[in-house]
């Protein structure tokens, strides 16, 4: 059976619907949810009877959810090099989720990140191969331990980012 409500993502103002017991799909106009800042929970009856719940996420990039352990530094440029100085930050993180954009990572201990602290995150995707990412970041959202972070602009060709590309397809 279920384990709660699915997400379904919204793409130019409509959602698509598809029953979970009989695969019968309704592409429905939902553009009246957008201005709605709480979390939308939609009940949802098809012909075939089955009734169900969807959660409709407007994120504008699908998200994964993971459960990753990394490494982050807090931001010490040397000639493009990072370093770690005695006092600097330096911890262990567990990556929440990531999309394209960035990520969510949750710290071990609390840590005195302000909004717009740049980072450099280190973890090993937990695909076939272990992809090694190595991102810079910037803080985004500060929850306590939970941090939300977006990726520094950069070349997306840069082998990172197609990792990552190819891993949020899997």
């Amino acid at each position: 059976m279920s384990d709660g409500p699915k997400k379904i993502y919204i793409k130019d103002n409509k959602a698509t619907f598809t029953c979970e017991k009989c695969g019968k799909i309704k592409i429905a106009d939902v553009s009246g949810y957008m201005g709605v800042k709480n979390t939308i929970t939609v009940k949802c009856k098809c012909p075939c009877g089955n009734s169900y719940s969807v959660i409709l996420e407007r994120r504008k990039n699908y998200r994964k959810s993971t459960n990753i352990p990394g490494l982050y530094l807090k931001e010490t440029h040397l000639d493009g090099e990072y370093t770690t100085d005695q006092g600097k930050e330096k911890g262990r993180i567990i990556v929440l989720d990531i999309s394209s954009t960035g990520l969510r990572f949750k710290l071990h201990v609390n840590r005195k990140f302000h909004l717009g602290d740049k980072l450099l995150v280190e973890f090993n995707l937990d695909d076939k191969k272990r992809t090694l990412i190595k991102k810079e970041v910037i803080v985004k959202r500060i929850e306590t331990l939970d941090i939300g972070a977006e990726f520094c602009p950069s070349d997306p060709n840069d082998h990172y980012t197609k990792a990552i590309s190819w891993y949020l397809k899997i």
